[in-house]
């Protein structure tokens, strides 16, 4: 009996999955995709299978990791980015030679191009607004993603939350028509000094905030005030792209508006939007939330889009937003600087997706105060994004005070305010 019961546990522990081991059911795509020119890193090119909705973007290291069922083998995996020529691999031979380097080679820009000068930029942008309707969904469908924030004060990470989610969207054309899914969460105590009622769902403004989205957003609402300007073409795979810098004129030294865009020229495509702006607090009114008055001095957005059966979805978003805290318990005195980094990483997309959940995205509450059960094998297996510098700083911050995974394993909300 006694050898009977060692042979099964012999049995039992060599069938069981190791965490970090590909899984019969589930494949590893990893790689670090560089320019053939430079060898520096391609920071977010877009990694996606040419016949599935399913895709990550690489890290601003240029690094992925995609995890796929396997029988997603049959596939073509292409890494593709504005500027750089495509390169596609068959999955079964990619997975031959796993976790390589992919170079891809440069196109350069052509700033004489007669076609550049014909077509003034804000003629350019303004058919790019007009082409919304033709070039996104205007019917509902769903992501499924990864969403990060993590806040940063006085130097320090002291506030960290990530959640794997799906997005529900009725269209580009329905106002405020998104629902958001939360499958798992995990997040890290609260070691701000400062901590308040949150007033804002920053996952609702992160998304909503979206400037193609967002029919209201600076580049639709304000469009008359920016000044755009032809930079030159590059390419994406074979189809000429402008770029297109834009700026806000101001007559004074403590504000500034700039942007860029990325415009497919068949069909004014807008298939990437990065812009930045910068505030001296001194000269604008706070947000008043208890005894602190929260000024904004700065707002930086990164905007992806990868296409799918014609239309443009969302595939990568990033934001960092930068306040001042004036304590009026201590004579209205500047007390902190705090730092608010989000990232959005969409892996799939459903088209044409007509089951909406009935609660839409609210502008107020936050998201971190929910609790729900830590599920550590299954964030070992969820897309997410390959770790970076930025989120190895954050997680030296906070273990600084404790593990994290015994932070993540916190339940009870009193264990996660402190």
């Amino acid at each position: 009996m006694k050898t009977l019961i060692l042979t099964f546990l012999a049995l039992s522990v060599s069938i069981l999955p190791v965490f970090g081991q590909e899984s019969d059911d589930i494949i590893t795509l990893r790689g670090t995709v560089k320019s053939l020119k430079t060898k520096k890193p391609i920071a977010f090119a877009n990694v996606y299978l040419k016949n599935s909705p399913i895709g990550i973007n690489a890290n601003e290291e240029g690094k992925f990791e995609l995890n796929l069922e396997a029988i997603y083998k049959v596939d073509t995996l292409a890494i593709s980015s504005v500027g750089f020529v495509s390169q596609t691999f068959p999955i079964s031979e990619y997975l031959a030679d796993n976790n390589k380097t992919i170079y891809l080679q440069d196109t350069t820009f052509e700033l004489e191009n007669v076609f550049i000068t014909s077509i003034p930029a804000k003629e350019i942008v303004l058919r790019a607004l007009n082409n919304i309707p033709k070039n996104y969904p205007t019917k509902p469908y769903r992501l499924k993603g990864f969403y990060r924030t993590s806040f940063k004060e006085n130097n320090k990470y002291v506030r960290l939350m990530e959640t794997a989610l799906k997005i529900y969207d009725e269209g580009f054309e329905t106002k405020n028509g998104i629902s958001t899914e939360y499958i798992k969460m995990r997040k890290s105590y609260d070691y701000r000094n400062y901590k308040w009622k949150e007033g804002a769902n920053y996952l609702a403004s992160f998304i909503l905030g979206d400037f193609i989205r967002n029919p209201e957003g600076n580049f639709q609402k304000m469009f008359g005030r920016w000044i755009y300007n032809v930079r030159g073409v590059t390419y994406l795979d074979k189809d000429e792209v402008f770029l297109i810098t834009a700026n806000i004129p101001v007559n004074n030294h403590y504000e500034s508006y700039n942007a860029e865009l990325y415009i497919r020229i068949k069909d004014y495509a807008i298939l990437q939007l990065n812009y930045e702006y910068k505030w001296d607090p001194n000269y604008f009114p706070g947000i008043e939330v208890d005894s602190i008055s929260m000024k904004r001095t700065g707002v930086k957005v990164k905007t992806y889009y990868r296409q799918y059966r014609g239309k443009l979805y969302p595939s990568y978003q990033s934001r960092v937003a930068k306040w001042n805290i004036y304590d009026y318990t201590k004579g209205g005195k500047l007390t902190s600087r705090m730092e608010i980094h989000d990232e959005l990483l969409i892996h799939k997309v459903t088209p044409r997706f007509r089951r909406q959940p009935d609660e839409k995205l609210e502008n107020s509450g936050d998201i971190y105060l929910q609790v729900k059960r830590y599920d550590r094998r299954f964030w070992r297996r969820y897309n997410k994004p390959v770790e970076t510098a930025l989120f190895r700083e954050i997680k030296r911050d906070l273990e600084h005070e404790e593990p994290l995974e015994k932070q993540f394993r916190a339940e009870k909300m009193e264990d996660v305010i402190r």
